[in-house]
């Protein structure tokens, strides 16, 4: 990744705002520092936490569409959406975004792909944490993995997000996709039943610590997750990350800002 002329990348404060401020060819906005690609095609209600609603965020984001794009497309990772995608990350560098991230885990598909053809940080699915979860756990520990279709989560994917044979090996993987409350997020009924939502998710993962123990920790692979990993903390006494803890992790690294404080 080489630095380019005409681009602004960094703070401005007392000590910056008076040199010559530059912006690169073709940026039309600023001062959103994420851009999250999106479904077009859904009909999925967006409450906090959730990685679509803006609230989420202490900073803001930018959401570009897809167009066209479904849920079963991009669970089944078809090879026709990638020039629709690409299109979508172009648009999200017009409004100067430092790096680029999705709002399913099974952008995951297009990751290693997308992230070797763009010029900014690119993490498209929340999966890609997944080795260094692994890294942070004792070797003999599994890694609980809740995501929204469980046949979708493939070791193709899991590959495609960089997650090497050794790690793949350690996790357990359940889905959401045929609870009776769950359901009906990816069904695209428009309205689900949230505290239903809740008592499956907790349930699921308590469930699979029981079954196995040895998880260390969890990740969300599902946009609509989020919202409820601290219930699953709570009800698991283990980590739990998610795309939000994603998100804010590449949030910290392309929006640096002086520290300050008395000593």
């Amino acid at each position: 990744m080489k630095m380019e002329e005409n681009r602004q990348y960094g703070i401005l404060n007392e000590q910056t705002n008076n040199l010559p401020i530059c912006q690169k060819i073709g940026q039309v906005t600023a001062a959103a520092p994420i851009g999250i690609l999106c479904l077009e095609d859904i009909w999925i209600p967006v409450v906090p936490g959730n990685v679509m609603n803006g609230f989420t965020y202490n900073f803001p984001v930018q959401y570009e569409f897809v167009k066209g794009l479904d849920n079963k497309s991009i669970f089944a990772g078809k090879e026709e959406v990638y020039e629709g995608i690409l299109t979508a990350c172009k648009e999200l560098k017009k409004h100067g975004v430092r790096a680029i991230t999705g709002a399913c885990g099974f952008f995951g598909h297009y990751h290693s792909r997308l992230a070797a053809e763009l010029d900014i940080p690119v993490a498209l699915s929340s999966l890609v944490q997944l080795p260094w979860i692994a890294s942070m756990l004792q070797p003999h520990e599994k890694i609980g993995v809740l995501t929204a279709h469980e046949e979708s989560l493939t070791p193709s994917i899991l590959k495609n997000c960089n997650v090497p044979d050794d790690v793949a090996a350690r996790l357990v993987i359940r889905g959401m996709g045929k609870e009776p409350e769950f359901s009906t997020i990816i069904d695209d009924t428009g309205m689900f039943n949230n505290e239903g939502v809740k008592k499956e998710m907790a349930g699921k993962a308590l469930e699979m610590v029981q079954e196995h123990p040895e998880i260390g920790a969890f990740l969300l692979e599902c946009t609509e997750m989020p919202p409820y990993a601290h219930l699953i903390q709570a009800a698991t006494q283990r980590p739990v990350y998610d795309f939000i803890t994603l998100i804010n992790w590449m949030f910290s690294g392309v929006c640096r800002a002086p520290f300050s404080g008395w000593m």
